[in-house]
């Protein structure tokens, strides 16, 4: 646990005082470690870049028609590993009626972030809901894992970029869902977050011609 600049400074530690004491024999992992937080860390660049870059420079939408049932099982498929090394039980409801318009690079980006999020805070053999269905001028698509009830606070601000809900058990950059806010909203959409009988419900509605800005 701990952030990874905290995590890498007590690796080198550790690694400093074995050397001195002449003890090869954990070095291995200690620089595993290091290269695990390393990774983590540009990740972490990565996704502070691009939220940055978003606020500053909004490159426009590419639209086109497209089949959201397609994302939803190419991710899930991406996510399979995790998915069974968990043990996770998976319920997609797909119902859709095309046609339905959008950039399919940014809805992609905000669906994986829900969904991975789902994978990763679902404790084992817990369960994953997927459900999608479209009205006469819009598509929803809902997302639920089993998880712990969230406090009012955290559900306001689930959104927030760097928040982390005060039960959750693992760490994370707190960036993921603020950039699926981002780009749901630049769809003219909106997205939001419940508790329900079943965990955290993650609920997001688009237009079906959205707003190309």
């Amino acid at each position: 646990s701990g952030l990874p600049l905290t995590r890498i400074r007590i690796a080198e530690e550790l690694l400093r005082e074995k050397l001195e004491k002449g003890s090869f024999k954990e070095y291995v992992r200690h620089l595993d470690d290091i290269r695990e937080d390393i990774s983590e860390l540009d990740s972490l660049i990565g996704r502070i870049l691009e939220l940055s870059k978003m606020d500053i420079y909004v490159s426009p939408l590419v639209f086109q028609t497209l089949n959201p049932s397609d994302l939803i099982n190419d991710l899930m498929e991406r996510l399979k590993p995790v998915i069974e090394r968990k043990d996770l039980h998976v319920k997609t409801d797909l119902s859709f009626r095309p046609p339905f318009e959008g950039d399919r690079e940014a809805l992609y980006t905000a669906l994986l972030n829900i969904l991975d999020n789902a994978a990763k805070f679902t404790p084992e053999n817990g369960n994953i809901i997927v459900e999608m269905h479209s009205e006469q001028d819009s598509l929803e698509i809902s997302v639920t894992n089993s998880f712990k009830e969230l406090a009012d606070e955290d559900l306001s601000r689930i959104f927030d970029p760097f928040h982390r809900a005060e039960r959750s058990q693992e760490a994370g950059s707190g960036l993921g869902l603020a950039i699926t806010k981002k780009m749901v909203e630049r769809h003219g959409g909106h997205i939001q977050a419940f508790n329900s009988p079943e965990g955290l419900e993650i609920r997001m509605r688009l237009p079906a011609e959205p707003s190309k800005g």
